[in-house]
């Protein structure tokens, strides 16, 4: 009868103003699960892929930097265009006279000869600029692939964490019980009974965060997919891992990079850029052909053609292409310096990235060895308490013991996916092809 009072006092009040928290709080959870659907990883993939703003916008500037490559291409062609022209005139002082009208239409055909290679050069430039674009698409996905993996993972987590705090609440519920029988008993104190009601308040609260955090990774989610709509998303909680390689050749894995490969074809681009600065050290030549008709009536009848050569020879601009060249040489040496660098900063990178990814791998196997033991030492702790074998004490240190490992082997699981997701985004690959 104590133990009955004790607890409806201590809880009454609580409970009544937690309830309709509670209620309050998860009724929009409760009618977004309804309309919920489990994505599958493969189903994610294929429409982050297909549907996310970042592989898009990076794929539309890899076809404009592909495009620009024929455009630049077109200085090798000749030009060829057309003219028709009409001229109406009239002798105002001498109005008898014949009106001075004249027709023209010609057919025009240029061609470039020489300029300084200053046509290779911006050819060689855009293929470099093509290439770029081409590995900042490989860095997008690598990206993305690493968006969308950490928010699948996230909200597996969510998920299990959810399932973990409702069994953790139902735990502390079967505790508090035992807990108060055996204060009716008299031999239990009061002072346990209330700590057992402490810890199944901060289960619930616990609850309230978890399906907190189901929605917040179901907005990460979504992003990912490229989705507007703010419906609650629910997964299968099945993620794939890659193989942890062992004994990696970093300098080897820092050369495909696509980090790597875009320092590399900036430098190309600079070379072209020196190439293109001392174009105008040289001469140009062109030729260019015209042949039309002229008449004074429509249409002309009269033929004319007209064959020409043009060469430029530069002589003094006031020094402007001696400091372009300079002004591209530094350049080309600052491209090289910072290549330099990052082929040691990937070294470290990559390292780092597999160490950790080795660690997690590690944390888990501990975490799932140490979850095992407290569940094996849980069990035997509930029997003996209940026997009065054991003091509350020491057994409150058991089962908090085994709710932390609980907690811990499920953040492990995740820690894991996140740090294999690292691992590729460092390489450049992921799961997005």
């Amino acid at each position: 009868m104590i133990a009955k009072q004790i607890l409806s006092n201590s809880r009454g009040n609580f409970m009544r103003k937690f309830g309709m928290c509670l209620i309050l709080g998860l009724s929009p959870f409760v009618s977004m699960a309804l309309e919920a659907q489990a994505l599958t990883w493969d189903q994610c993939v294929q429409e982050t892929a297909h549907n996310n703003a970042a592989i898009k916008a990076a794929y539309q500037s890899w076809q404009s930097a592909t495009s620009q490559v024929s455009a630049t291409k077109s200085a090798f062609l000749p030009a060829v265009s057309g003219s028709f022209s009409v001229n109406y005139g009239k002798n105002t002082a001498n109005p008898a006279a014949k009106a001075d009208d004249s027709y023209a239409a010609s057919l025009i055909v240029s061609q470039n000869i020489l300029n300084g290679w200053a046509d290779e050069a911006r050819v060689e430039q855009s293929k470099a600029t093509a290439s770029i674009a081409e590995a900042t698409l490989k860095i997008s996905k690598a990206q993305t692939s690493y968006d969308l993996k950490t928010a699948y993972a996230s909200l597996v987590y969510a998920q299990r964490a959810t399932r973990l705090q409702e069994n953790i609440q139902q735990r502390r519920k079967t505790n508090l019980d035992l807990v108060g029988l055996r204060f009716d008993n008299g031999s239990e104190n009061k002072g346990s009974v209330l700590l057992s009601q402490a810890y199944l308040q901060q289960a619930d609260f616990n609850i309230i965060q978890a399906r907190n955090s189901i929605q917040v990774a179901s907005a990460q989610l979504a992003r990912a997919l490229g989705r507007d709509e703010t419906a609650l998303l629910t997964v299968t909680e099945v993620i794939p891992v890659t193989p942890i390689p062992t004994s990696p050749d970093y300098r080897t894995l820092a050369v495909q990079t696509p980090q790597r490969v875009q320092a590399v074809f900036r430098e190309q681009s600079a070379d072209s850029g020196i190439k293109l600065a001392k174009a105008g050290y040289f001469p140009t030549v062109g030729v260019s052909g015209t042949y039309g008709r002229q008449g004074d009536v429509m249409f002309p009848r009269d033929d004319a053609w007209s064959v020409g050569i043009t060469v430029n020879v530069p002589i003094f601009n006031g020094g402007r292409d001696y400091y372009t060249t300079q002004s591209a040489i530094a350049t080309r040496s600052a491209v090289g310096s910072s290549r330099e660098d990052l082929d040691r900063q990937l070294i470290t990178t990559l390292s780092t990235a597999l160490t950790r990814l080795v660690e997690a791998k590690k944390n888990l196997e501990v975490t799932e060895s140490f979850l095992k033991a407290s569940e094996m030492r849980a069990e035997i702790g509930r029997g003996r308490y209940n026997n009065g074998l054991l003091s509350f004490d020491d057994w409150d240190l058991i089962e908090t013991d085994l709710i932390n490992r609980q907690q811990n082997y499920i953040s492990s699981e995740r820690d894991f996916v996140l740090a294999e997701a690292n691992w590729e985004n460092v390489l450049g690959t992921g799961s997005l092809k």
